[in-house]
């Protein structure tokens, strides 16, 4: 970190052992933890993470202090989140500045695409994201542009330098998008106590437009166990015991999940990404999920229900 008023050095972060490239690239992000003072994030494309191997990471610093504020991981093995990073703007009206990540090793379908994700600058939570297609590397470069439409919402472009490949070369490009334009997540059905009186939380974050993705987690289960995804088109009311009802009819795949942290109450978490076909736009997706419980007479306790609507 160098003086704005005379190049001076204020402060060096060295990446300790298996940093895996701390510094590949910097940006200011604003006041993010509320302290009055701008804030800084600097990304570490092959870190490892919760994930797997080369993942990724960013790293958001209070310019306060130098502390650590929190740390985003990418989503999967040699995801490679990030090439680059920005302030994204405040995306979600909040009034603090959200940040911009790319991931240009990212896959989709086994085929590697690229993606670039919103964080909240707030709570750290993911907002939105944008994959590329057939071979591309979307999110080899981003950068906010400010509110182009006039919707109040800033738009973000990003470079991908294997766009539309002609013969052995590519054409590239740079593609502007908009996160003024999202679908709809709300909670229509509560979910059931478990051990300890915890009840499992399911949070759907992002923006639900179709050939995206959104994000799901659970929280308060009981660690060491196992979830069921469940998905449906239709509202239900089915009781599993005298406190825990099933508030969709199953469709489609059900998707089992680890659930990860202390084996005792309300320590359990799980995250997935889910990405969202193109058959779903314009239509409302249920969303439950059944998690093991011991302490259980039926073996198991669900979360709230939560309805997805989809928008092309």
């Amino acid at each position: 970190m160098l003086s704005g008023v005379d190049g001076s050095v204020l402060h060096t972060l060295l990446g300790g052992p298996n940093s895996y490239g701390v510094g590949d690239d910097v940006a200011g992000v604003g006041d993010v933890n509320g302290d009055g003072r701008d804030d800084f994030a600097i990304s570490a494309r092959w870190k490892n993470g919760p994930a797997g191997t080369h993942a990724g990471a960013v790293y958001v610093y209070s310019g306060a202090d130098f502390s650590l504020v929190r740390t985003h991981y990418g989503f999967a093995a040699n995801e490679s989140l990030v090439w680059e990073i920005a302030n994204a703007g405040d995306i979600d009206g909040d009034g603090v500045n959200d940040l911009l990540a790319g991931a240009d090793g990212a896959k989709l379908n086994g085929m590697t695409v690229g993606v670039a994700r919103i964080f909240s600058g707030a709570n750290g939570s993911i907002l939105g994201s944008v994959h590329g297609y057939g071979g591309t590397r979307l999110g080899y470069s981003v950068s906010s542009v400010g509110d182009l439409t006039g919707d109040g919402v800033p738009e973000f472009v990003l470079g991908d330098p294997r766009h539309e490949p002609v013969g052995p070369a590519w054409n590239g490009a740079a593609r502007i998008f908009s996160m003024g334009h999202c679908g709809d997540v709300q909670d229509y059905a509560p979910g059931c106590a478990g051990a300890g009186g915890f009840t499992p939380v399911l949070k759907v974050t992002g923006c639900p437009v179709s050939h995206e993705e959104v994000i799901l987690e659970v929280e308060d289960a009981m660690g060491q166990e196992m979830a069921l995804l469940l998905f449906g088109l239709v509202p239900a009311n089915a009781s599993i015991d005298a406190s825990c009802v099933l508030a969709l009819v199953p469709i489609g795949p059900q998707i089992v999940l680890p659930i990860y942290g202390a084996p005792t109450p309300g320590e359990g978490f799980t995250k997935v990404a889910g990405h969202l076909p193109a058959i779903l736009a314009e239509v409302t997706v249920k969303m439950q999920i059944v998690c093991t419980d011991p302490t259980k007479p039926t073996g198991m306790t669900i979360t709230n229900a939560v309805d997805v609507t989809v928008i092309p």
